[in-house]
């Protein structure tokens, strides 16, 4: 007799990651990125915003910019959803991103991985994965920031400057 006990469970392997999503695109959250998930915040709208804020809201005395992902993502489809994702990635302020469904979770465990058409869709989106009959994608949350902070510069540059009509004064002259 063999003293080996023999163990019928097949543990799963790979890794799980939780991901976010935003119409069809399932968003898988990276390492190192500190989230929170928040429920029927009230979004504050701003006045001539770049197209990729939807407002603002205000958490334990924070303001905290709302992203529109559809926007970023070219998705016209908008669901009105009541959860707000919180991220959080040093040293960059936090964003919230409103979501369309509870984050979940997803083993992967060897997937079919293909790199995005930068072409077609956001720079910071960066593998497409294929698991489970579905598609998920990985980001690089960094860059969404950086691509955030250059399209809001490139908005207020926009904005400040100088109006190249002239205008008159009270006696109808060019000032």
């Amino acid at each position: 007799m063999s003293d080996e006990v023999q163990s019928s469970v097949n543990e799963p392997q790979g890794i799980s990651k939780f991901y976010y999503s935003i119409a069809d695109f399932n968003i898988l959250l990276e390492s190192g990125i500190k989230t929170e998930i928040i429920e029927k915040q009230d979004v504050f709208p701003i006045p001539h915003a770049p197209i990729w804020c939807q407002g603002m809201i205000s958490l334990r005395g924070k303001l905290i910019p709302v992203v529109n992902l559809h926007k970023l993502l070219k998705d016209s489809k908008q669901i009105k959803s009541n959860w707000l994702l919180i991220l959080e990635k040093e040293p960059y302020p936090q964003l919230a991103i409103r979501i369309d469904r509870l984050p979940q979770q997803q083993l992967l465990n060897d997937p079919d991985t293909d790199r995005v058409d930068s072409q077609l869709l956001p720079m910071w989106l960066k593998t497409k994965i294929s698991v489970d009959n579905k598609t998920l994608y990985e980001a690089n949350h960094t860059e969404l920031f950086e691509q955030i902070i250059q399209e809001n510069e490139t908005s207020s540059i926009n904005t400040a400057e100088p109006q190249t009509n002239p205008n008159p004064d009270s006696s109808g002259n060019d000032s």
